[in-house]
């Protein structure tokens, strides 16, 4: 959790390895751990919006797609913040 509440637009972290931060933030919010939870939406809300900033999508589609990056990859990303977005709706 500590590396997600320090996470920014310097941050050194793959799109793979993003993808599947992003992956475990959706599931453990989902599957409803109270502290994780709580944290995740007072904190990381704010830093989950600047990455779909359009030069964080860029950064994302220059990587290699060899490199779990590109077009592919923005795409997951986008719809991984989305569903975390969505879990209160839902």
């Amino acid at each position: 959790m500590t590396f997600v509440l320090n996470l920014n637009s310097k941050s050194d972290i793959s799109p793979k390895g993003l993808i599947s931060l992003l992956s475990f933030v959706h599931d453990a919010i989902n599957n409803e751990s109270k502290p994780f939870t709580q944290k995740i939406f007072k904190s990381c809300l704010k830093i989950l919006c600047s990455l779909m900033r359009d030069n964080q999508q860029l950064g994302v589609q220059e990587w290699p797609p060899n490199c779990g990056g590109g077009n592919n990859a923005t795409c997951l990303i986008s719809t991984h913040i989305l569903r975390i977005f969505n879990i209160p709706f839902s």
